[in-house]
């Protein structure tokens, strides 16, 4: 397993990998030594943060690890296909999955690789935006970036 780090608008992500493919895209605030190691997979990382924090919807998807469960693998899917710009409710995803948003929320709440699965694009019911491992206001800030596509988002 080897880690590196990137800074974006929305701040500095720490990513993991294993056997070439990325395990982890998470926020990391805390200062901390950091010993970047270099591979292809954190390149292509860090090439999709780039597209998107320019305020575009990137067209490639770095390989990602696979989800720990069937039930993960399904919500993976399906928050992979929330448009980008748009979002949908906890309990959307559950109808479509069948199940209860609370299942729907444990699952969006593990996922490993923010951004990348845009788990910030799933809202409350009442469209008010609920959890989210980055924070609520960057989540408000990730989904104001992508309304305002081709804008770069303020830090």
């Amino acid at each position: 397993m080897r880690c590196a780090w990137a800074e974006t608008p929305f701040g500095t992500v720490r990513m993991t990998e294993e056997n070439g493919v990325l395990t982890e895209l998470c926020f990391s605030d805390a200062p901390q030594e950091r010993e970047s190691a270099d591979c292809p997979v954190f390149r292509e990382t860090v090439r999709w943060l780039s597209v998107y924090a320019s305020g575009r919807q990137p067209d490639f998807r770095p390989k990602l690890s696979a989800a720990k469960t069937p039930f993960q693998a399904a919500v993976r899917t399906a928050l992979l296909s929330v448009p980008y710009g748009e979002t949908v409710s906890y309990a959307a995803l559950a109808a479509r999955l069948h199940t209860s948003p609370r299942a729907v929320g444990r699952a969006v709440g593990r996922n490993p690789i923010l951004l990348i699965v845009p788990c910030h694009r799933v809202i409350g019911k009442d469209g008010s935006p609920t959890g989210y491992a980055g924070g609520l206001a960057r989540k408000e800030a990730l989904l104001a970036a992508e309304r305002t596509e081709g804008r770069t988002p303020e830090k």
